[in-house]
């Protein structure tokens, strides 16, 4: 078959539908970029917020046009809402099944004896990039009151650490230099008394040319032990803090298990140990009740915290979680002069962080190249341009130069 795959949402729907695509192949199978040549097609779905549900469905809606390809839609949607006829929802307990489902497409009736599984995946050997992502972790129950998450991926999972170790192992001897570990709450990581640091200690004793990339983590599930692993150079000086509001009112509303202070004093715990450590973070605009005192705290948290990056989007209510039906919403055109303003102080922010590197010597992975230069992320997970050619799949040690006309990181070879 000619499979055409649309995938939309986090990094472990990522990771699942690159795991499944990998199996596709290797029973001899095409995955094609034309919707014209593809004989099934395979939506895997996200609806986390009401912009990625409206994508998910216009994607079925562009699926379902060809009258003679089969679809199957999978993901948070597949559980989520109602169905289509003519369509195959596996949701994401049997997503693992897609495959077995394509071989078997005219007698489907095993599926009703299958076992659930978040983590039935074959390593995801045959992704396009020098970056991977591995499934360590899966589900939620934190409930935060903007969040439909817990309904659709359920209560916390933890893959077993000997299939961690052994599946990190498969990624490396098929060739990846940097492994992201992935997770819905990936702190919550926990398998035969190990958690999340537990696990990144024995998968650096493994031996090998790489680095670990560690995803999305609520800043309450981030100990001192936990920050400490960043003193290897094996690790990625970079996290994905998600702090979604710098007002106390309005995390509380949101159920958040922190108080700006409590981000602050972790931000300030990090850069401690490494000033150059490079953060992230997430920020809904336009929460209900959002004060334009609330939005002008979240305006300097943005700051304070010397974000590198802030992925910011308006709120937009899910139902079934408890801020549907919270009072106080926020008209769109504010929301809108709100995210405008977020994105005008990340931009400030970004380039103030990114100007701390001129002249320091990181580790460059080279992601592609060309006769004329190569690209690449460095061991702080900044992007760099090289002006020569390089092997991609290497690391290669730089020096940062800061271009502030073009606003970007360029670097020189280290001889």
């Amino acid at each position: 078959m000619n499979v055409k795959i649309y995938s939309l949402g986090c990094r472990l729907n990522q990771y699942e539908i690159e795991s499944v695509s990998t199996e596709i192949k290797n029973l001899g199978h095409q995955i094609v970029d034309d919707d014209i040549q593809a004989d099934l097609f395979i939506v895997n779905s996200c609806v986390v917020t009401s912009k990625s549900e409206a994508k998910t469905r216009n994607l079925i809606s562009r699926s379902t046009k060809n009258k003679t390809a089969k679809t199957i839609v999978t993901g948070c949607f597949a559980k989520a809402v109602e169905k289509k006829k003519d369509v195959l929802y596996l949701s994401n307990d049997f997503k693992y099944l897609i495959p077995k489902a394509i071989e078997n497409w005219d007698n489907l009736d095993f599926l009703f004896e299958e076992e659930p599984s978040r983590f039935k995946y074959t390593p995801p050997v045959d992704s396009s990039t020098t970056r991977v992502n591995l499934k360590i972790q899966d589900g939620c129950d934190h409930f935060c009151s903007y969040c439909i998450i817990p309904l659709v991926r359920g209560r916390p999972v933890s893959k077993p650490l000997e299939d961690c170790l052994s599946e990190f192992e498969a990624l490396l001897k098929a060739g990846y230099k940097e492994i992201v570990l992935s997770g819905i709450t990936i702190g919550k990581y926990l398998s035969e008394g190990e958690n999340l640091g537990g696990l990144i200690e024995k998968l650096l004793l493994i031996k090998g040319d790489f680095r670990i990339h560690v995803s999305s983590i609520d800043p309450d599930l981030v100990d001192e032990d936990f920050i400490s692993l960043f003193s290897n150079p094996k690790m990625v000086a970079h996290l994905h803090l998600s702090l979604q509001s710098g007002s106390n009112p309005v995390l509380k509303n949101m159920n958040r298990r922190y108080t700006k202070e409590d981000f602050l004093a972790l931000v300030s715990q990090i850069r401690t140990i490494n000033p150059f450590f490079n953060l992230t973070t997430d920020l809904i605009i336009g929460f209900p009740g959002e004060t334009d005192q609330d939005f002008q705290e979240s305006l300097e948290i943005i700051e304070k915290a010397g974000f590198s990056h802030v992925h910011s989007f308006r709120y937009s209510p899910r139902p079934l979680t408890k801020a549907y039906s919270m009072k106080g919403n926020i008209p769109e055109a504010v929301k809108k002069k709100r995210s405008l303003a977020v994105i005008e102080k990340a931009m400030a922010e970004k380039n103030k962080f990114y100007r701390k590197f001129e002249g320091r010597e990181e580790v460059l992975l080279c992601e592609k190249t060309t006769d004329t230069y190569s690209f690449g992320h460095t061991s702080s997970y900044l992007p760099v341009t090289i002006a020569k050619p390089l092997v991609v799949n290497q690391f290669y040690k730089i020096i940062c130069r800061w271009n502030e006309e073009k606003k970007q990181l360029t670097g020189e070879l280290v001889h």
